[in-house]
């Protein structure tokens, strides 16, 4: 189950764009963000930075993108045999 620290963490690291600038401004140590991170991509299934320097992924542009108000992505269907 994602938790709403989780995401808390998540957004503090790609705003900050420095896993201990995150650290700092929620006062908790890089290890305990490092590790809220990784149980995050293990509940949504993919990497949500790029590097382990914490640069937010593609993932992280559509959310922004999504949160300026602009439509969503079309998904293309996928047939199944």
């Amino acid at each position: 189950m994602i938790k709403l620290e989780m995401l808390r963490v998540f957004l503090a690291v790609a705003e900050e764009g420095a896993l201990a600038l995150a650290a700092q401004k929620l006062g908790r140590t890089p290890s305990a963000l490092s590790m809220a991170l990784s149980q995050l991509e293990a509940q949504v299934g993919a990497p949500l930075f790029e590097t382990d320097r914490k640069i937010a992924s593609p993932l992280w542009d559509v959310w922004c993108w999504r949160r300026r108000g602009a439509p969503p992505i079309p998904i293309p269907a996928v047939s199944m045999p």
